[in-house]
């Protein structure tokens, strides 16, 4: 509808600048040519007769006259009268029109104020829900507070800290979270923020939520957009750990400081590039006889080495390659002979250890005095041969009773029933044919005798065997014959290149009481059905086996039980320097291995 009355009122304006202009057209025609200095009198005179100007006089180009349009009022009232209402309603609508655009452009601008505080708001809440995603998503506790204490921010990790949950926290006032005594010191540190403006950094530790928390906390003032302080802010970061492991590593240097001081070995920090001793306990100052531990650490290495080490190397080029073996594979053990500042030569065990200290590897050298080891090593290796040299001697005087006893037996035992056989036959042939009855008992006699006889042979056998004179083989050849036709049990001999080994008696001696030894254990305890004996010869060594099928045994059993059948085989045979060895699994029968370096007969 405004517009339709807009439409009108703009034809109704614009017929009446139609007539105007008609006005001012006939008034051109009653123009008057004057001359342009009676340009003054020429508009009085006008005045004074009533008659309207309107405009100004205008020059007329090349001409000296002057122009002037005369208009009559009542003609313009006239105009005028008959428009009036159409000039009164376009004023109005115009005013209209500019009310309806102020009002617009100012409900305009509210929209889009308020569109723009809307993207504000979203553009806050989006920041705010960025700030609170970072928050939640850090591993160090965040939080803000305003200037009464509430939070305004806190996420997870200060929430755990404080056992609340999250929406449980903001908004509390932190009075009334932490205890009295945490209170009043959070109360003085946000003092001196707000005082000094200032962000504050510390180390706290917290009892909280029966635990003992340590945290490295930054404090500072919140301020808004124009500088003012509207609340603080902090970040803490959770060091427990860090402090438990700093603790941990005090304590550690700690223990290794007195450990270093008060150890018995002598220990040594070296340098590794240039061979400098930088420390030194007391036990090395007081094993290498030093003033103190600058004296000891102010001499090179090689002052504290013999010249020359056991297996005649130089100790000098010696150091620095264990050394570089030690930074390779962490460790070294190995025998050195030092010497002391009063040019004492002693035997130890270094133990060469890498390591890192600030960041520098170093090595730290271990020195154990073995002189006393050496010595008891020494003496204990002496006792073992004079041990084992006894045992040898006591094996021989056994041996030598054995065959003494078996010569007595065959020389006397043996000619007397000899004799008395003898004379059991003479008296048989004595005795007439009437004398059945005592012919019966003489029978009797003479097949005890001979049964005598025979028994004796075997134990002069046992004693020392004939054929152990012929050597080994021939021994254990009777042995194996003996022992089948005793025990009815199969019992083979195989000979590989020592038929014609000759040994010391001794060794000879020593393997058949083995072999015979291994039998009568057989017998005992393997309950076989078959043993295989086996000698061989080479390269100036010999190896016996003895092998049966039996039950077989369990030896870590048999030494538990400490018996010393197993142990006296080992150590015969080490009298001579050979070694046994037994293998054995229950069911699976047994083997006794015997590997002796040969001793012919004759050699001392």
């Amino acid at each position: 509808m405004i517009g339709a009355f807009s439409i009108v009122a703009i034809l109704a304006v614009a017929t009446a600048a139609a007539e105007v202009h008609t006005v001012q057209e006939g008034a051109r025609r009653d123009q008057a040519l004057l001359d342009p200095r009676d340009d003054d009198e020429i508009l009085a005179g006008l005045n004074a007769h009533g008659v309207p100007s309107v405009g100004v006089t205008a020059s007329i180009a090349d001409a000296d006259r002057l122009v002037m349009a005369r208009v009559d009022r009542q003609d313009f009232r006239a105009v005028l009268a008959r428009h009036a209402p159409w000039f009164l309603f376009a004023g109005l609508l115009a005013l209209t029109i500019l009310v309806v655009t102020v009002l617009f452009m100012r409900q305009r601008e509210k929209l889009i104020a308020s569109q723009r505080a809307r993207e504000v708001q979203a553009e806050k809440l989006r920041a705010l829900e960025l700030l609170n995603a970072i928050a939640d998503s850090s591993d160090e506790g965040i939080f803000a507070k305003d200037l009464e204490g509430r939070y305004l921010l806190c996420n997870p990790v200060i929430c755990d800290l404080l056992g609340k949950r999250p929406e449980d926290v903001r908004g509390e006032n932190y009075r009334n979270l932490y205890p009295p005594d945490m209170v009043r010191r959070l109360e003085e540190i946000e003092r001196r923020i707000f005082q000094e403006d200032q962000v504050f950094t510390e180390e706290e530790t917290y009892e909280i939520v029966s635990s003992r928390q340590v945290l490295l906390t930054s404090r500072g003032p919140l301020h808004d957009a124009t500088g003012k302080i509207v609340g603080t802010f902090g970040v803490a970061r959770d060091i427990t750990e860090r402090k438990r492991a700093e603790e941990a590593l005090r304590e550690s240097e700690e223990r290794y400081r007195l450990l270093f001081e008060s150890s018995s070995d002598a220990l040594l920090v070296i340098d590794p590039e240039d061979g400098r001793i930088l420390r030194a306990n007391p036990a090395a100052v007081t094993m290498f006889r030093a003033q103190d531990e600058s004296d000891f650490v102010s001499r090179p290495l090689w002052d504290y080495s013999t010249a020359e080490q056991e297996g005649r190397f130089s100790a000098h080029g010696k150091e620095g390659t264990f050394i570089a073996m030690a930074l390779r594979s962490g460790s070294l053990v190995f025998d050195w002979q030092h010497r002391r500042l009063d040019g004492e030569e002693f035997p130890t065990t270094v133990s060469v250890t890498r390591f890192e200290l600030f960041g520098r590897t170093m090595i730290q050298s271990s020195i154990r005095d073995i002189t006393l080891k050496r010595r008891q090593q020494e003496e204990l290796v002496n006792s073992r041969t004079k041990l084992r040299e006894l045992t040898a001697h006591r094996e021989r005087v056994r041996e030598d009773e054995r065959a003494y006893i078996a010569r007595e037996i065959h020389d006397h035992l043996g000619q007397y029933l000899t004799a008395l056989r003898m004379e059991a036959n003479l008296m048989d042939l004595l005795v007439s044919e009437d004398g059945e009855g005592l012919k019966r008992h003489l029978a009797s006699m003479k097949e005890l005798i001979d049964h005598l006889i025979a028994e004796t042979r075997r134990v002069i056998a046992r004693l020392r065997p004939v054929a152990l004179d012929l050597g080994l083989v021939s021994a254990a050849e009777w042995l194996a014959a003996d022992y089948q036709e005793r025990m009815g049990i199969p019992c083979l001999l195989d000979v590989a290149g020592a038929e014609d080994l000759d040994l010391d008696d001794d060794q000879a001696t020593t393997l058949f009481r083995i072999l015979q030894e291994c039998l009568t254990n057989v017998t005992r305890h393997a309950r076989a059905k078959r043993v295989e004996i086996r000698i061989s010869a080479s390269d100036a060594m010999l190896r016996m086996e003895v092998h049966d099928d039996g039950r077989g045994f369990d030896p870590a059993e048999v030494r538990a039980k400490k018996t010393f059948g197993l142990m006296g085989i080992r150590e015969r045979v080490l009298i001579y320097g050979g070694s046994a060895r037994i293998d054995s699994q229950p069911g699976k029968g047994t083997r006794l291995t015997i590997h002796l370096p040969i001793k012919p007969r004759g050699d001392a």
